[in-house]
């Protein structure tokens, strides 16, 4: 597969030469006329712009289109490949209490090239590289995704590699689908994207997907690396309408921890560039096993949407040490003033991009409740609570504006393990830019 894509990088610019060389077939570019009539009604005159500008050569082949992104297909070969990416810009200020050193920060949050592709009607793969500058100021590249999937036993999937573990709804949710700027306070639990292997299968109303995972390739686990772990995740849809629906779902995972890991808990206070947190574990010792736990619920009725998670963490322990429960939970609730509706991904139990029905885009106030504990027995990681108010801009479905005003609440034992000052209750306002291509 990865060959194939390999393949098809090369040989693009050569197509490239030949098209502009005039050297594409009569066919071609009667097939494009038809192609660019049939989108005309559908493509924003800025991006076909854009398109004819800075793609214009390539424009002309019938096989290359570019919507988010660039897609190119070898009928030949049976092979289509996309390629795109995200850029996500942040600024954050913060109006603390107790922790007066806490510096207001700018930056990049994620930059993101991504490569998916498909081989005839029974393979595909996906390869996401996060991009970032290292303390030399030199490009360091980094694995997210990288998995093949087979499709020749519709409608059941096999997947290995790395990818996401099936766990929450609001983990497996793409980051540039998101409703605000993070992910809730619990998401410290779900065990996140590892190396390994995933059955999934759907019905009409549910889903499941379960899998065997072992350690992580290039990416920070939330709670360290562990050893050997299984996941599952089960959805299902009672109510199942256009711009109406129920989505009802649970996930658990059992892990086995490795000899060596340095098995541990903490959450930033939903600021995703923030370098500090409040509520840290640190190192548990004596970590032998981790059984994860979650519930999850979503409702859409058209312009409204509710969803919320409870997950329940458990650190088995040896060498004498007790044993561990740790927990979590958020709301959040948002509404589209300008009267657009989530679209719901049945097949696979998640949330899909949003599509403005106005010229000027699509408005959408948010807001979130979420809390989190990280204190039981000898473990003193503190317990926090937040409110994220926000307000979302979508330009359109590939450019998206978005502000949260956050309310943290920790307690004394929220200390960042011994790095802040516990007991604190800050208030965050912090903004994005969000491109997808």
């Amino acid at each position: 597969m990865f060959v194939a894509v390999c393949w098809c990088l090369v040989q693009t610019p050569v197509v490239a030469r030949e098209i502009q060389d005039g050297k594409a077939a009569s066919d071609a570019t009667a097939a494009s006329d038809t192609a660019a009539a049939s989108n005309a009604t559908t493509t924003p005159p800025r991006w076909d712009l854009f398109q004819r500008i800075l793609l214009g050569p390539l424009s002309r082949d019938p096989d290359f289109t570019v919507t988010d992104g660039v897609s190119f297909s070898n009928e030949d070969l049976g092979l289509t490949l996309n390629l795109g990416g995200r850029i996500v810009l942040d600024a954050a200020y913060y109006f603390e209490d107790g922790n007066r050193d806490l510096t207001d920060s700018f930056g990049f949050q994620d930059v993101r090239l991504e490569a998916e592709s498909t081989l005839g009607d029974d393979w595909s793969s996906r390869l996401s590289l996060g991009v970032s500058l290292d303390d030399s100021r030199s490009i360091d590249l980094s694995i997210k995704d990288i998995y093949v999937r087979y499709l020749g036993f519709s409608p059941i999937e096999f997947t290995v590699g790395q990818q996401k573990e099936p766990f929450s709804l609001e983990e497996i949710t793409s980051s540039r689908r998101l409703i605000f700027l993070q992910r809730a306070l619990p998401n410290t639990f779900p065990p996140s994207t590892s190396l390994g292997f995933a059955v999934r299968t759907h019905g009409e109303r549910w889903t499941a997907n379960a899998g065997g995972f072992i350690r992580s390739i290039g990416v920070d686990q939330n709670h360290g690396d562990q050893g050997f772990g299984l996941s599952g995740r089960f959805t299902t849809s009672p109510i199942l309408e256009e711009d109406h629906v129920l989505h009802l779902g649970g996930s658990v995972s059992l892990r086995k921890a490795a000899s060596d890991d340095d098995v541990s808990y903490s959450s930033r206070p939903e600021v995703g560039i923030a370098d500090f947190k409040f509520v840290n574990t640190g190192r548990i010792e004596g970590a032998d096993r981790i059984r994860t736990m979650g519930i999850e619920g979503a409702y859409i009725h058209g312009p409204y949407f509710l969803q919320g998670e409870l997950m329940l963490a458990n650190v088995g322990r040896q060498d004498g040490f007790a044993d561990t429960w740790f927990n979590g939970l958020y709301v959040m609730g948002s509404w589209f003033v300008t009267g657009e509706s989530r679209s719901y991904l049945h097949k696979i139990g998640t949330f899909g991009s949003i599509t403005p029905k106005h010229r000027l885009g699509a408005v959408e106030l948010a807001a979130r409740y979420s809390r989190i504990d990280l204190t039981s027995k000898d473990i003193r990681g503190g317990v926090e609570q937040n409110v994220t108010l926000g307000l979302n801009w979508y330009i359109r479905r590939q450019v998206r504006l978005m502000a949260n005003y956050v309310l943290v609440w920790a307690d004394a034992a929220a200390d960042g393990n011994g790095t802040l000052t516990g007991g604190d209750s800050s208030q965050i306002f912090q903004v994005r830019l969000q491109v997808s291509f």
